[in-house]
């Protein structure tokens, strides 16, 4: 296929009987290819602010292709972060491809054709009953060697949940997370 420009897409009619008018008998229509975009993007959430020692919590993380053409080879990576001890997950594939399930860290190689639904993964991570402080879980997804992303800002998200027990944690908060107590008086 030629690169990005401007093009003519042309017919001519090869007769094998006399014409008396040859003039009408080829078309030329004006044809202008346009550079494909590829874009991945990945979004993880786990839907709460926080979690506590011990418990298990899943995150939600789901990959897109915004581009116009499919993707084959793409990997998938969510290396287990400090504070967890280990995970399971599973993978929708949707109209693309990924491995259906496995354990710990993920480190898949998918396929998303262009405008398909999201692959989704769901992701149950137990934290460390010992774990103070914050637990973010980052998830990326990296294009094949060879192809360029036209927004790589959204090729990497994350989800940091602090660790602790919540005292009031009933939707009488606060918006601002920071200024919750996670301390028992």
């Amino acid at each position: 296929m030629p690169g990005a420009g401007d093009y003519y897409l042309g017919a001519v009619l090869n007769q094998v009987h006399d014409d008396s008018n040859n003039f009408n008998n080829s078309a030329y229509v004006p044809l202008t290819v346009l550079e494909s975009v590829d874009d991945l993007a990945i979004t993880v959430d786990d839907g709460v602010p926080a979690v506590a020692p011990g418990a298990l919590t899943t995150y939600v993380i789901t990959v897109l292709n915004l581009g116009g053409l499919g993707i084959t080879d793409a990997v998938v990576h969510v290396p287990l972060p400090a504070g967890v001890l280990g995970a399971t997950w599973t993978c929708d594939a949707g109209e693309g491809t990924c491995s259906p399930s496995g354990s710990g860290a993920i480190f898949d190689v998918v396929s998303l054709p262009a405008g398909a639904y999201p692959l989704e993964y769901q992701m149950t991570c137990g934290v460390d009953p010992g774990a103070a402080g914050a637990v973010t879980l980052t998830a990326t997804v990296t294009m094949p060697v060879g192809i360029d992303d036209v927004n790589p800002t959204n090729n990497s998200a994350s989800d940091t949940n602090m660790i602790g027990g919540i005292v009031f944690f009933d939707g009488f908060e606060s918006g601002d997370f920071g200024e919750w107590s996670l301390a028992v008086p």
